[in-house]
């Protein structure tokens, strides 16, 4: 049987550019460190290191802090995505088109984050796969997600109700 709702949090810090971040946290951390146990006199190297330090601390807090939670019910989706994007709700009804496809994220859109393409906008995180809504006003909208069998059972669920008619 197939739940009601379907629900997903996304993390960016699981993916690469969340681990680069990580590693270069700890490499500066270490340099300032280092730099702070030797005593040396250069403060320039050490004006350096922590100016460094506070922006990739900045890019890890970033990271740490964007998740994109995407739930699904009956009557619409409810798009979180911050600290790019409030909250969002689309009604099915509003929507001409739903349905789920695999997508080129650096050909289509320019990269995963929250993104503009003239066209459509689209909230991913990692990955290919994702839901595309097509409204009625002209506007598109795909949402990554990373548990396609669930997603492709929830949208056949509510095709099945009679929700969502059409492709």
């Amino acid at each position: 049987m197939t739940p009601l709702v379907f629900e997903e949090k996304q993390r960016m810090i699981k993916t690469w550019v969340g681990r680069l971040v990580i590693l270069l946290s700890l490499g500066s951390a270490g340099l300032l460190f280092r730099q702070l146990l030797l005593n040396d006199q250069n403060t320039t190297s050490l004006i350096i290191y922590v100016v460094t330090l506070i922006i990739i601390l900045g890019l890890l807090w970033f990271f740490l802090a964007t998740t994109l939670t995407t739930r699904l019910t009956r009557e619409g989706i409810t798009i979180y995505y911050p600290p790019l994007v409030k909250e969002k709700y689309f009604a099915w009804s509003d929507a001409s088109k739903v349905y789920t496809r695999h997508y080129k994220p650096l050909g289509e859109f320019g990269g995963w984050g929250f993104r503009n393409n003239g066209k459509s906008l689209a909230y991913n995180v990692s990955g290919n796969f994702g839901l595309q809504l097509e409204f009625k006003e002209g506007k598109n909208i795909l949402v990554g997600s990373q548990k396609q069998e669930e997603l492709n059972a929830f949208i056949q669920y509510l095709r099945d109700e009679k929700i969502l008619i059409g492709e």
